[in-house]
């Protein structure tokens, strides 16, 4: 097994395309022959720019101009509910020529599907069936393995993507292995398809460890504050939970806990919190910084790491908190319970914002009382963390 193919819908900044790039860049120190077909063509060039120049990466695809069926109308509605994903879409040319600085690199860096592989991960794709079918018509490989990352128990995700069972089954028979992330992940998928016998493997994505701690040192950032530190990062979207920090400022103000809170990112809801920032008076308490390419300097500077996200399927922010040995406060959502439960003496709080504000209570109370809350995630984390991940997952794989 040689020829891997990593395919994924987009290349965006976040948490599951980082660990994409962590695998791509473990299976070629391994040897391993790897293409990246991101299949809308739409990336973040600070995201194109991390992958190893060993790597094929073929942008863009058909799809969308021959096969106009349900699942690209399944896909525009989800769009359109996200203007700001709507925007990016439509800035980003998906002709790498008419990007100037990919251009420069399309040679040496750019080609086209090859005719074979021995293996192929569906990284990160939307489940829709007429997709995964075209993609599906689009390779020829020995073995396929389909990850889940999205909890589809979850009735907003399942509107979102207008699944059919009757349909989606008949799919999924087609891949040697089924992957979950987490365990709500794999609990939400097998209950969806609770009919049929599916059999799903928890794997965690893998994280470049010793990555993270080296940039997390790289730069001195402006967290000069005396108060309390609280930081978040992620896209500012109503998944995220981002919203909620207002109430959650104004509760701990009202208790006269001085603090000043980052949030690290952008999304769909940035105006709107912008202007309830303003509306709020909480100017000088709630700091948005926009979207950082490195933004572990500051996870590191952290008093506290707060992930108040109404959905996750892992949660990578968490785990990235956890290597650094910060204090956090999550909502149980995702894999965070799996996390902070056995290996990090965090706060995992029910999913509404007056939990959330209990949890950042809790942890200044333990703080103050010198309990030791950070150095325990080593014992899971280290720094072959990623390695052992990616010879479990090729193990599984070759064993089928």
């Amino acid at each position: 097994m040689k020829d891997i193919i990593f395919i994924n819908d987009n290349f965006l900044v976040g948490g599951t395309n980082t660990s994409a790039i962590t695998q791509l860049n473990l299976l070629i120190e391994m040897g391993y022959s790897v293409t990246l077909w991101v299949v809308t063509g739409v990336y973040d060039e600070e995201m194109i720019d991390q992958i190893p120049s060993g790597v094929s990466v073929v942008c863009g695809s058909e799809f969308d101009r021959l096969y106009k069926t349900q699942a690209q109308i399944s896909r525009i509605k989800r769009v359109l509910k996200h203007p700001y994903k709507m925007a990016r879409r439509m800035l980003i040319k998906r002709d790498l020529g008419t990007n100037s600085k990919l251009h420069n690199r399309r040679e040496a860096k750019y080609g086209t599907l090859a005719d074979n592989y021995s293996l192929a991960f569906y990284f990160d794709l939307p489940l829709m069936t007429n997709y995964l079918n075209w993609i599906d018509r689009q390779i020829n490989c020995k073995k396929k393995v389909l990850w889940i990352h999205t909890v589809y128990a979850n009735k907003t995700i399942l509107a979102t993507f207008n699944l059919k069972e009757e349909l989606s089954i008949s799919t999924l028979d087609k891949f040697d292995k089924i992957f979950a992330v987490s365990k709500e992940c794999k609990l939400g998928f097998v209950s969806f398809f609770e009919k049929f016998d599916i059999n799903v493997d928890i794997i965690r994505l893998p994280l470049d460890v010793k990555k993270i701690k080296k940039m997390a040192l790289e730069q001195t950032i402006d967290m000069e504050s005396q108060d309390l530190r609280l930081i978040t990062v992620g896209r500012i979207t109503y998944e995220k939970g981002i919203d909620r920090i207002i109430t959650i400022c104004k509760n701990l103000l009202s208790e006269k806990i001085k603090f000043v809170w980052y949030v690290i990112g952008d999304g769909d809801m940035e105006t709107e919190i912008s202007s309830m920032i303003k509306e709020n008076n909480l100017e000088e308490s709630l700091l948005l910084l926009g979207r950082k390419p490195n933004p572990y300097p500051y996870l590191l500077n952290a008093d506290i790491v707060v992930v108040p996200s109404r959905t996750e399927s892992w949660g990578l922010v968490t785990n990235e908190a956890l290597i650094l040995g910060r204090p956090i406060v999550a909502t149980d959502v995702g894999g965070t319970k799996e996390m902070l439960t056995n290996y990090f003496k965090g706060e995992v709080v029910e999913n509404h914002q007056d939990r959330i504000t209990e949890g950042i209570k809790s942890i200044i109370t333990r703080s103050k009382n010198n309990y030791n809350l950070g150095g325990i995630a080593e014992n899971r984390f280290d720094e072959t963390f990623a390695k052992k991940c990616m010879n479990e997952i090729l193990q599984l794989v070759e064993n089928e």
